[in-house]
């Protein structure tokens, strides 16, 4: 036993005893503390990754390895497949049928030639943008019996000497309300597809 213990009383020595376990109980915390701080990562915890010191962990930048899982998919589970639906109102037929046979050359287009199969491929496309320009053209025009000047009746909408018309205005307000493009996308847009500056 420790001297110094030995010549201390015992109300001295059980005030010891408790000091020490405070002590005790004290680093106990303190260990339970760094811990805890040595385990926390972003994974289970608020902090960023940025703020990770210890155990950093280098994160996949993909996590979608195993594309047979079920959960792992690349399209959302509620998306339908579907082709598109064929439109009735054709407005221009195109026959790529062959004049002649691959084989010994005969012509194909003669009454002897029998069609056994027919199949119909259908292509949906818009056409190219080009611009329509209108003049208006305002004349005042005299009258010959009783010398009235007649002046023309312009459409309200045109204000100016040129200007873009309805259509151009009607997809520059849905790009920039509904699409929220910026002007600068809808001015890029215009010149680079409708050569509109």
């Amino acid at each position: 036993m420790n001297k110094n213990l030995q010549k201390n009383t015992k109300d001295e020595l059980i005030e010891e005893v408790i000091k020490s376990r405070k002590e005790i109980k004290d680093l106990k915390d303190k260990i339970k503390d760094l811990e805890w701080k040595l385990n926390t990562n972003t994974t289970n915890s608020h902090n960023s990754s940025s703020s990770e010191k210890i155990n950093k962990t280098t994160h996949k930048c993909n996590s979608r390895n195993n594309w047979g899982k079920k959960k792992n998919r690349w399209w959302q589970e509620w998306h339908k497949w579907k082709n598109l639906e064929r439109n009735e109102n054709v407005d221009e037929t195109i026959d790529v049928s062959q004049e002649n046979c691959e084989k010994c050359w005969a012509s194909l287009l003669s009454n002897f030639a029998k069609v056994v199969k027919e199949t119909v491929r259908q292509v949906i496309d818009i056409p190219p943008p080009s611009n329509i320009v209108k003049d208006y053209i305002w004349k005042y025009i005299k009258c010959p019996e009783c010398w009235f000047l007649n002046k023309p009746n312009f459409p309200e909408w045109i204000t100016q000497l040129v200007q873009y018309g309805n259509e151009v205005k009607t997809r520059t307000v849905y790009m920039y309300n509904h699409q929220t493009t910026s002007y600068e996308r809808l001015s890029e847009y215009f010149y680079e597809i409708y050569n509109l500056a």
